[in-house]
């Protein structure tokens, strides 16, 4: 995908983020899709719709419903929940198109994350049980909390692929980190205490995200 493609989306991106930052849903009816829509474009031109790198692109399509889904009533938040869920679980399918087990020196850090991870649904389960209808709610959530730890973990084991290069293990490492970041703080900002700046820290981290994982993918796809 030509390096223009990559700069649209970011600076509609920007956009939304200002959009977010001053308040203006109007602008976001617009801004909020935009830069998904430029990325499944590029990832289209560049013929990435085969064999493994079609997962990733499945999975921007499900994020930019489940985009569209959040802009709507707050009736719609399971649909988007749900749609984002998939989207994980198609980035996991990606990642592992072959099963590999990782060594010892690679379980401990992340055996490490995952108590981490435990520790805060704690305290997210504690919130949403304090919510009108949080036992509804509860379950859902942590399947989604593990099948993001599980996107993450997924992301970094490309680093122990021989048919993955540094650099797009790299890119998609620290994009799914900044997609795991994204729906942490948003989750927190709704459930939780509300994080200062986290409606920006939530949608520039699932933008800045989304188009590392993008490039990342298209960079393997280019080398093979």
């Amino acid at each position: 995908m030509h390096w223009g493609w990559y700069a649209g989306a970011l600076t509609l991106a920007a956009a939304d983020w200002l959009a977010v930052g001053l308040n203006r849903p109007r602008w976001r009816i617009f801004t909020k899709p935009a830069p998904m829509l430029v990325l499944i474009t590029g990832f289209s031109l560049a013929s990435a719709w085969q064999g493994w790198s079609s997962w990733f692109g499945s999975g921007l399509v499900l994020s930019l419903a489940g985009d569209i889904f959040l802009m709507l009533p707050p009736s719609f938040f399971p649909a988007g929940l749900t749609a984002f869920l998939l989207a994980h679980i198609f980035y996991i399918v990606g990642f592992n198109p072959s099963f590999l087990l990782p060594d010892w020196q690679f379980v401990l850090p992340v055996l490490g994350l995952i108590l981490l991870d435990s520790l805060g649904y704690r305290r997210l389960r504690q919130a949403i049980l304090k919510r009108p209808r949080g036992h509804w709610i509860r379950f859902p959530m942590l399947v989604y909390v593990v099948v993001i730890s599980l996107m993450l973990f997924s992301s970094l084991l490309t680093w122990l692929r021989p048919d993955w290069s540094y650099e797009s293990a790299g890119m998609v490492s620290v994009g799914a980190l900044l997609f795991y970041i994204s729906d942490t703080v948003l989750a927190y900002n709704r459930f939780c205490t509300p994080v200062r700046f986290g409606r920006v820290i939530v949608i520039a981290s699932y933008h800045l995200g989304q188009a590392a994982i993008t490039a990342g993918v298209l960079h393997r796809l280019a080398q093979l």
